[in-house]
């Protein structure tokens, strides 16, 4: 095999590594700081400042079989486990200009993945780690037009980066018969795209708070290497090339709604669609080859993913408020493209949250939540690989903020 027909075929195959799932589902119901209405910013008194950290806890078990097509007698049987913790930032900063004008700034991580399987398990011929971290920076203003009708607008910049690790088996031909060379690619890329964000508050009556929040579409370019290192075999060499592909950030609706009972007691709700519909497709482009730029086209095929939260709120008096919610959320992944980098399935979860005013301008809070996702069966190909068994996905979140507000 000649070095340029064999880096054709590592770029095709790094097409199909990046044509992977990017993000990790419709949104986060766990983080504070993420997907907030720049309307809501109008209910602050004077100056609000609140930073918090959340670690998100990701478990997968996959029980099954995965075989290398090209090289058969690789297939492996089994059980394998990925177990990750992740770190979720967050801050936000409002000041109040008029009685009418709200500024302010936010920064969250609306969006990650965090998969890593042992590198010589079950998953040795499969993708063994999967990261997508984001970074959303995001200034804000907000306008009350009315006594019960406020908007917002935000700008969004989006730092998006993923790192995908794959071990392959490469079949070589010779006079005596196939080599197989086992190697490993290691793939990042990374890009900054920009979008913006509007929102609406209407208050009708005393007790009822209404919003609205649409966030726009954004276009990710993203450009970075694939480096391919032999760890047995005569051929190849190790090889880099540079790699660029797009993937969209997709527009997402969310609608909220708090209703009060009484003093102590009020009714929380949302409803969250993404359009995930719109990655259909991704075109990777390998550069820098003499014989001009390589493109892979990959189907996605995604559905619109959505997501209703309902509970409640207590705050038995000025210090203490408890909120409690349940959600059920749909998972963008079709059945046929679930594999060991995107296990992903439909779910349902709860989130429990509690704040406490210890001064009288200095409120801490924290939060646990857990989601129980459906056992999702898995029969897909990917990157010349089979994969076939049953995964069962977990995750746990925790995270705690400190908040002063005048």
């Amino acid at each position: 095999m000649s070095k340029r027909l064999f880096i054709r075929f590592l770029l095709s195959l790094c097409g199909i590594i990046f044509s992977v799932n990017a993000f990790a589902s419709g949104g986060q119901i766990f983080n504070p700081f993420a997907f907030l209405n720049p309307a809501s910013m109008m209910l602050t008194n004077k100056d609000k400042v609140s930073g918090g950290l959340g670690l998100a806890s990701v478990r997968v078990r996959f029980n099954g079989s995965i075989t290398p097509l090209a090289a058969p007698s690789f297939s492996k049987t089994g059980d394998t486990r990925s177990e990750t913790v992740y770190y979720l930032p967050g801050f936000l900063a409002y000041h109040r200009f008029s009685p009418w004008l709200v500024g302010g700034f936010v920064f969250s991580t609306p969006y990650f993945t965090d998969l890593n399987f042992p590198k010589f398990g079950l998953a040795q011929f499969s993708t063994f780690i999967t990261r997508v971290r984001t970074a959303d920076l995001s200034p804000r203003i907000a306008i009350q037009l009315s006594k019960k009708f406020a908007i917002g607008a935000g700008f969004n910049a989006t730092w998006l980066s993923i790192q995908l690790n794959n071990n392959v088996v490469i079949p070589v031909p010779t006079p005596l018969g196939a080599v197989f060379n086992q190697g490993e690619f290691i793939n990042k890329v990374s890009d900054w795209a920009y979008g913006w964000d509007v929102g609406l508050m209407y208050r009708p009556f005393k007790g009822t708070i209404l919003g609205a929040t649409y966030y726009s579409r954004e276009s990710h370019t993203l450009t970075g290497n694939s480096v391919y290192a032999p760890t047995s075999g005569f051929l190849p060499r190790t090889v880099s090339e540079k790699i660029r592909t797009k993937l969209p950030r997709p527009q997402t609706v969310v609608v909220r709604a708090f209703q009060a009972l009484s003093k102590p007691f009020g009714l929380i709700g949302a409803f969250y669609w993404t359009d995930w519909s719109t990655l259909q497709q991704a075109v990777v482009t390998g550069l820098g080859l003499p014989a001009g730029p390589t493109t892979t086209i990959l189907p996605f095929n995604y559905e619109n993913a959505y997501r209703f939260d309902w509970g409640g709120r207590w705050a038995p008096d000025d210090k203490w408020v408890f909120i409690l919610l349940g959600f059920f959320e749909k998972t963008p992944t079709v059945a046929n493209a679930r594999n060991l980098t995107l296990p992903e399935a439909s779910s349902l979860g709860i989130v429990y949250r509690v704040s406490y005013n210890f001064r009288k301008h200095w409120q801490v809070g924290g939060y646990y939540g857990h989601r129980w996702f459906r056992h999702a069966s898995l029969d897909s190909v990917v990157l010349g690989t089979r994969t076939v068994g049953e995964s069962f996905p977990r995750s746990d979140f925790v995270g705690i903020d400190l908040t002063y507000q005048d």
